[in-house]
């Protein structure tokens, strides 16, 4: 009778031991899976701050450079520029802008700004939208083709939008000025095109609705370009012979997210912005473009 109980006893002894390696075993695995989940949420907050950061910093390279002037940015071809000048630091061919770390944080973020001239901003051409009553104005200066005179006029503007008309103007240093307007021959608008020319040819650029060839004048300074009753994208090409003058300066701002302690690169962002060289605003069109006695 003894010897029963004590296998009993045993075997109750056995049983409780399973049930606390049972629980244990659920309990691990309850908490491996909170664990990951915590560390898995808390990589992607770092992942996130660490890409809005470097951004950040790569936003504010371009802006402060799109403060700059014309002729700093033009100092980085061939280069070095004259950092310094504006508060940066060179390194390599790039300024730099440093963000310091604050009490929160070991963390140095900064941006290394380029700038490089740009002609076109395509392969091929120079492309840009306009709305209604807007202006857009191409560089020419120093632009020249032999095709301005006879049948090729030096250089042609296409659009898209078939409900769009567009007016051109081009004008020179010494006040002269050439104006035109052109509409497709697909423009539905017909009872307000009085003296436009109409146009269905594309100078070999089929994927457009229309093609002018615009009559420069003589040693162009500028061509000025506006777009009635409709929005499009408009696309310049240089003529056969030409090729544009720089248009302005594309900005390249590269932002990166440093450790405070060994320096070593996290993740990296990069910006690219244009700034074109200044022209007259669409307002002043009333008054440079009305006819009769006064400005024309």
């Amino acid at each position: 009778m003894n010897t029963k109980m004590k296998n009993i006893k045993e075997n109750e002894k056995g049983q409780a031991l399973l049930f606390v390696v049972v629980a244990v075993t659920i309990a691990l695995s309850v908490g491996v899976s909170v664990s990951t989940r915590t560390l898995s949420s808390q990589k992607r907050v770092a992942s996130s701050d660490t890409a809005i950061r470097v951004a950040n910093a790569a936003e504010g390279g371009a802006e402060m450079m799109l403060g700059q002037s014309y002729s700093f940015l033009a100092s980085f071809t061939p280069g070095p520029p004259n950092c310094a000048s504006v508060g940066l630091t060179l390194e390599g061919a790039s300024c730099v802008l440093t963000y310091l770390p604050t009490s929160k944080d070991n963390i140095t973020t900064k941006a290394s700004v380029n700038a490089v001239g740009f002609s076109m901003n395509t392969s091929d051409h120079y492309w840009f939208d306009l709305s209604p009553g807007m202006v857009k104005d191409v560089r020419l200066v120093g632009y020249s083709d032999s095709g301005w005179s006879g049948s090729n006029h030096g250089i042609y503007v296409c659009w898209e939008n078939p409900k769009a008309a567009i007016y051109t103007l081009s004008y020179n240093s010494s006040g002269n000025i050439k104006k035109e307007w052109f509409v497709s021959n697909h423009f539905t608008n017909t009872s307000n095109t009085s003296g436009f020319s109409i146009t269905s040819q594309n100078n070999g650029h089929a994927k457009y609705t229309a093609c002018a060839s615009i009559h420069l004048v003589s040693s162009p300074y500028g061509l000025r370009i506006k777009t009635l009753y409709d929005s499009t994208r408009i696309h310049v090409y240089p003529g056969t012979n030409g090729s544009f003058p720089t248009q302005g300066y594309k900005i390249i701002s590269k932002g990166e997210l440093v450790s405070g302690g060994g320096g070593d690169v996290k993740e990296t962002r990069v910006v690219a912005v244009y700034k074109s060289f200044p022209y007259a605003a669409s307002i002043i069109d009333s008054g440079l473009y009305s006819a009769g006695g006064g400005i024309n």
